[in-house]
């Protein structure tokens, strides 16, 4: 009953979001938001996670305007979801399960394991990243057991900050978000989708009062046609707990000690963070007028992390009350381990125009996690991050799908965790590619 109850509450959510209020906004706007392509971001060797989601986010973008521009809408709500259900399909049925088994095989290549990424779902309606053998799997637990447990973790991490990425473009995009067709355009499918990937791999974990008795997948006789991680969360809660254990790859939670229990219950109601519950979107929008020149949005989020996992709190602002407007967003976050919490704040520039051929990006990370990044440590660590964008457009000629120009980024972090960066240790890295201002 708990299932149905909030399956029914999430359906409900989204249809309010969708269909509740098709009014027009009082502010227009139009923020020139722009689009890069990473050619190079930090490695010739392999394509990092963030390159994955960055262009992803840009392409898709792209994707929804020339499908949009291709197919007519007369207003009539089921005409438009025939219209729609393509982009539906492609989104929900490849792009989603192609980002998630991309960041896995991030993690796999940073540490200089090769493997194959199968993101089309087989006859198990499973997508896998496949190809590498026990035993390699085993040597990186036993070396490297961070990056073996953000193995696991790193699909539904993908997912999460792709999702984060849609909600704050659904809140600053040029186009009004009440009206369903710009919902839609300016990422909404894919916000869904990436809510619907996040939730049902973390909500599931809610019943564990009543695990099931068989096992959900069976392993594959030849180990290289294996999944890496079997099913992500019930992995990783076996690992993070059983460091020495046995290794084997698909665990269900029939196997589990109540320890193990109690943390998937933990993971399965805090999932519930995920849903537009704290968040405009009930009253059926992405922000907030303050008045004819701000706005405020906010929500809430829940996902994993390669020791425990995360609460997320987002406010987002924006000014138009210039030629360039502001746009900001803050994070406060609570990272977790098995008994503690450890907090960390975020301040991102997104865009700004000081010139109209020069944009700046700029971001500032602070976080305490637990020393080691342990499971069990009580103990802190203060680390950090900062990170730029510099995009110039030396001319404005204005082709069929914006202004082009190109981009040099800059990112440095101490020593700990930072999403979508694969390096636990200090690093930094540049970045370069082409700029798209719509």
């Amino acid at each position: 009953m708990k299932k149905v109850f909030f399956c029914f509450l999430f359906v409900a959510l989204m249809v309010n979001a969708i269909y509740g209020d098709d009014s027009k906004s009082d502010l227009n706007l139009d923020l020139n938001l722009i689009d890069n392509f990473y050619i190079y971001d930090g490695s010739l060797d392999y394509i990092p996670m963030r390159q994955i989601t960055e262009n992803y986010s840009s392409f898709y973008s792209i994707f929804n305007d020339l499908y949009f521009d291709s197919f007519s809408f007369n207003d009539n709500a089921f005409h438009d979801s025939l219209v729609l259900l393509p982009n539906i399909l492609v989104t929900y049925l490849f792009f989603t399960p192609f980002t998630h088994e991309e960041a896995h095989r991030s993690i796999l290549t940073n540490k200089g394991i090769a493997s194959i990424s199968q993101p089309i779902c087989n006859d198990k309606g499973a997508a896998y990243v496949k190809g590498v053998s026990d035993s390699t799997l085993q040597n990186l637990r036993d070396t490297d057991f961070t990056s073996f447990l953000r193995l696991h973790t790193a699909g539904i991490e993908s997912d999460y900050f792709l999702m984060q990425k849609d909600f704050e473009n659904l809140v600053f995009s040029k186009s009004d978000t009440r009206d369903f067709k710009n919902w839609v355009r300016n990422s909404g499918i894919d916000y869904m989708s990436r809510l619907i990937s996040v939730f049902s791999y973390e909500f599931i974990l809610a019943d564990m009062y009543n695990p099931p008795k068989n096992k959900l997948l069976e392993e594959e006789e030849n180990e290289f046609e294996r999944d890496i991680v079997g099913h992500d969360v019930y992995g990783f809660i076996h690992h993070i707990f059983n460091p020495t254990a046995e290794y084997g790859r698909y665990w269900d939670p029939c196997d589990f000690s109540s320890e193990e229990i109690k943390f998937g219950k933990r993971v399965g109601f805090l999932s519930l963070l995920n849903l537009p519950i704290i968040s405009p979107m009930l009253f059926n929008k992405f922000y907030f007028s303050i008045n004819e020149n701000h706005i405020i949005s906010f929500n809430t989020g829940y996902a994993l992390a390669p020791f425990g996992d995360f609460i997320d709190e987002n406010i987002y602002y924006g000014y138009f009350g210039a030629e360039n407007p502001i746009r900001i967003s803050f994070y406060a976050r609570q990272y977790g381990n098995k008994n503690n919490w450890f907090p960390a704040f975020g301040l991102k520039l997104l865009q700004y125009s000081p010139v109209d051929w020069l944009s700046v990006t700029a971001a500032g990370h602070i976080w305490s996690q637990p020393k080691n990044l342990s499971f069990t440590e009580s103990k802190g660590e203060l680390g950090g991050a900062f990170e730029m964008e510099v995009m110039f457009f030396p001319k404005q000629n204005k082709n069929a799908l914006g202004d082009l120009g190109f981009f040099l980024g800059f990112l440095t972090k101490s020593k700990g965790f930072m999403p979508e960066i694969e390096s636990h240790d200090f690093h930094w890295r540049i970045s370069t590619g082409l700029s798209l201002r719509k």
